[in-house]
């Protein structure tokens, strides 16, 4: 197993191919063998999946391009380019891009790794 994971930028997979609207990307190629899972996403511009997600563990998440906008269903925190995020991610949530500039995101979730 090599000690570590360098995904150069010129080097990870393409969010989406035009750079508009929402996808991901993860950001390592030992996504199974770790317990962080990090990747960049770009949310879409309306909460078109109604349903919240929750998972086990923690989710960080650093608003590298735009504004976000998160939904706890109780609360909704509007985030800007430069605002981080860390929260129980057992927590349900749901996010959206928000604004003229299509957001993007590092997001770090605790995976199950071994």
């Amino acid at each position: 197993e090599a000690r570590y994971s360098l995904v150069r930028g010129t080097e990870r997979q393409a969010l989406v191919g035009s750079g508009e609207g929402p996808g991901y990307a993860v950001l390592t190629s030992q996504a199974g063998l770790r317990s962080l899972l990090p990747f960049m996403i770009q949310p879409p511009s309306e909460f078109s999946d109604p349903t919240f997600k929750a998972h086990e563990g923690e989710e960080f998440l650093f608003v590298h391009q735009g504004q976000v906008e998160v939904d706890f269903m109780t609360e909704r925190v509007l985030l800007e380019q430069g605002d981080a995020l860390h929260f129980n991610a057992q927590t349900p949530h749901r996010l959206r891009s928000v604004g003229p500039q299509q957001a993007q995101l590092l997001v770090v979730v605790q995976g199950s790794g071994e």
